[in-house]
């Protein structure tokens, strides 16, 4: 569910993956400039990583591994045909690379889904709208969503939003209805 934390879950996912392999570099793909801010700021603010670490690709950055970045967080029309894949491949073999796909049921388009040739060692999806395990399927092409489940697995965890409100992870909210009077003329012409 939104706003339940997957963000300081990856978090978590991050430092284990970096303590398992202190060598890796890490690329987190998002969809808009204010989630790679966001990541950026998170990576900063619970990882202690500093701005020599953590680099950014997109909004005027051009950041990349060749530089010294250890992560990179990535708008996806920055990372997509190629771009994060040849600056993965300027790093050996050896290196380790986690991939984030932040908002990952986006990135099953013919553009977007290129980012996924990168090579990586983990990979992590997050979602508050995962695509469905079950989709028809017409013909032989998969679907974007099939796509997406595909190249990253199945859901491991999924956190229902009354789950989510019980264990006090998202605020509680109330519905109020209020209506506004309409001049006769409003009247009529909402009735149309």
């Amino acid at each position: 569910v939104t706003g339940s934390g997957k963000t300081i879950m990856a978090m978590y996912a991050v430092s284990d993956y970096i303590n398992k392999h202190p060598d890796a570099i890490i690329s987190v793909i998002v969809p808009t400039k204010v989630l790679m801010y966001q990541w950026a700021e998170t990576f900063a603010e619970i990882l202690g990583l500093g701005e020599d670490i953590i680099g950014l690709r997109g909004d005027g950055f051009k950041d990349s591994f060749k530089i010294g970045k250890l992560v990179l967080v990535t708008i996806i029309d920055s990372a997509r045909q190629g771009v994060l894949e040849a600056d993965v491949n300027t790093l050996p073999d050896s290196v380790p690379h986690l991939l984030i796909a932040d908002e990952c049921h986006r990135y099953g388009g013919e553009a977007n889904r290129t980012v996924f040739n990168t090579r990586h060692d983990g990979i992590l999806g997050l979602s508050a709208t995962p695509p469905a395990d079950e989709e028809e399927v017409d013909g032989d092409e998969l679907t974007n969503a099939q796509f997406v489940l595909e190249r990253i697995g199945g859901v491991f965890y999924n956190l229902r939003y009354k789950e989510a409100l019980e264990q006090e992870l998202i605020s509680p909210f109330e519905v109020q209805y209020v209506t506004i009077p309409l001049q006769p003329q409003e009247d009529l012409l909402y009735a149309a």
